[in-house]
């Protein structure tokens, strides 16, 4: 599976196309910013920025029946976060580790990117996310030898997304029942 996206600007609507490599049908999961939009069998979503705005845009493809937004309800999708920072003014730093502790277990390296002198702002988008579970992320700054400077802390977090109907069941004996 691979997608490739391409971007059309026309009078300031900015279009964006998904491009496919798996066989028909193909249903487009759409992020913004770290944010689910929405599922489309449309390779095409429309966006119109503010003048200026820079849009971080994700796209995932698959050709599952069950990712079918006609056919299927519409699902929450995995939570993701989009973390960002501002670079480190250390002229020996040469990456950034980042790193997640889910539910005070302790921190894991989920990314590390290498360091440009002429990037200010970096980014780095989250794998899905545990529904509530209780997330930390910090970015450490590493020298060219890997020893980490002073960690960027981002706020922790619990992720709660919609949660399902509860199920339940009813026994009725004869008669009429009102449930109010």
């Amino acid at each position: 599976m691979s997608v490739t996206i391409s971007t059309q600007s026309i009078d300031g609507t900015t279009v964006v196309t998904a491009t496919s490599t798996l066989s028909p049908p193909v249903y487009y999961a759409w992020w913004l910013n770290g944010i689910f939009l929405g599922l489309s069998t449309s390779n095409t979503w429309t966006f119109r920025p503010d003048a200026g705005e820079q849009l971080f845009v994700e796209v995932v493809e698959g050709n599952s029946p069950d990712y079918d937004p006609a056919t299927k309800p519409m699902l929450a999708a995995p939570a993701r976060r989009l973390l960002q920072w501002i670079r480190s003014l250390d002229a020996t730093c040469a990456a950034y580790q980042v790193q997640q502790n889910e539910n005070s277990h302790g921190w894991t390296t989920i990314a590390t990117i290498n360091a440009d002198p002429l990037t200010w702002q970096y980014s780095f988008t989250t794998q899905p996310l545990d529904d509530l579970a209780r997330y930390q992320f910090r970015v450490l700054p590493l020298d060219a030898a890997g020893r980490a400077g002073t960690p960027i802390a981002i706020p922790a977090e619990l992720i709660v997304r919609t949660p399902n109907a509860p199920t339940f069941s009813v026994n009725v004996a004869a008669g009429v029942v009102t449930i109010e």
